[in-house]
């Protein structure tokens, strides 16, 4: 009974398409015959016959599982493709959805963590801008008054890339250096310039002594611009038995990164990276009576991802 009941369905599906199809031939044969001429009913007629087409065709489709098929995908297409996602605002939401889906297929006990890191660290929800071209050139000399003291010597370039000019972006680089509480005097540092697209800045520098550390910062506002090139020069000195870990966090997304660090042989130096999904491509040469270790990183640096040098004198 189920055979002949899907015959006799499909039956009457075939009949109405032949029904549609025929007469809206007819119709559209006889506008271009007998009706060309007669402008309005041309455009009847010619209307009249495409849509009777359409009609048959559609009759034969819309109770058939091909139509389910057909609507699905095309569903599927309008929901899931790229144009409709940009005018949704709940991506966020989505987003949540699908990675905690993901997560909990095979981590299910630490999906919430693994998903709440990602939004954290891995997704511009929170800035609107990210750095490219990062280079910072360090140079390490023995302080000539205080010979556990090192001179080092920083300077770092790099643009901060937006897409929106009237966006405000807060830049506040804070150090923290060690020291020797009994010489605290000998510990020090320097901004000796800051510019921002070829222009000097001069910006007050915070200094506050915290315990055995000596934290210094700065702030700095950008607006006005989808690009700006940053340039800062600046020099600490301090006893490098009191700190010899010196690290660098990205406080955002970094596209690629170049460090050179060039020391006297008097000190060793082990250049390591942090956190990064790869390794850094590391060279290093001797100069003389000093040595240059040159690394570059190709490809995205996370939030407080980046790089660290243990720094010590030789025995």
């Amino acid at each position: 009974m189920s055979f002949l009941k899907d015959l006799r369905d499909k039956t009457q599906n075939l009949n109405f398409m032949w029904v549609f199809l025929i007469t809206g031939i007819i119709v559209l044969v006889s506008s271009f015959i007998w009706f060309e001429d007669n402008n309005v009913i041309f455009k009847i007629g010619y209307t009249l016959g495409t849509t009777f087409i359409a009609s048959g065709v559609f009759a034969a489709i819309a109770k058939s599982n091909q139509f389910a098929e057909i609507f699905s995908k095309i569903l599927r297409d309008i929901i899931y493709g790229q144009e409709h996602l940009e005018n949704r605002k709940d991506l966020e939401s989505i987003w949540e959805n699908v990675t905690l889906t993901l997560s909990n297929r095979k981590f299910l006990k630490i999906s919430d963590e693994l998903k709440d890191n990602v939004k954290k660290y891995f997704l511009p929800l929170t800035h609107d801008y990210y750095y490219e071209g990062y280079k910072t050139e360090i140079i390490i000399e023995i302080d000539k008054k205080n010979p556990d003291y090192v001179v080092l010597k920083e300077s770092v370039k790099f643009n901060i890339i937006c897409d929106d000019e009237n966006l405000e972006i807060k830049l506040n680089p804070r150090r923290g250096i060690k020291f020797d509480q009994k010489n605290k005097d000998l510990t020090s540092y320097k901004l000796h310039s800051f510019t921002i697209d070829d222009k000097t800045h001069k910006l007050p520098v915070n200094e506050k002594y915290e315990g055995n550390i000596f934290w210094v910062d700065f702030e700095v506002t950008l607006k006005g611009s989808k690009k700006y090139t940053i340039k800062r020069e600046e020099e600490i000195i301090y006893n490098i038995k009191y700190d010899q870990l010196r690290t660098h966090r990205a406080n955002w997304v970094y596209k690629g990164m170049e460090v050179s660090i060039t020391y006297p042989i008097e000190i060793y130096i082990d250049f390591n990276m942090m956190g990064t999904l790869r390794d850094y491509n590391v060279t290093s040469k001797k100069l003389n009576s000093f040595k240059k270790i040159d690394a570059e990183y190709k490809g995205l640096i996370y939030k407080n991802q980046g790089f660290f040098y243990l720094i010590c004198k030789k025995h």
